[in-house]
């Protein structure tokens, strides 16, 4: 039995740090528990890093 739980998150960098966020249901439809999750990362690489989106051309 497929049971649907819809969730809905957002994610942000601003230089080395990058936060997300996402609000979820934890629970089953009958009894819902809904939560707030955060984390933070903190880039301490110190070689530049490409985006996903970037395009290096040789």
């Amino acid at each position: 039995m497929w049971i649907y739980q819809p969730s809905v998150g957002v994610g942000f960098r601003v230089k080395s740090v990058v936060i997300d966020y996402a609000f979820a249901n934890l629970a089953n439809q009958s009894n819902p528990l809904f939560t707030h999750v955060f984390s933070l990362r903190l880039d301490i690489d110190r070689k530049k890093k490409l985006l996903p989106f970037e395009v290096v051309k040789p």
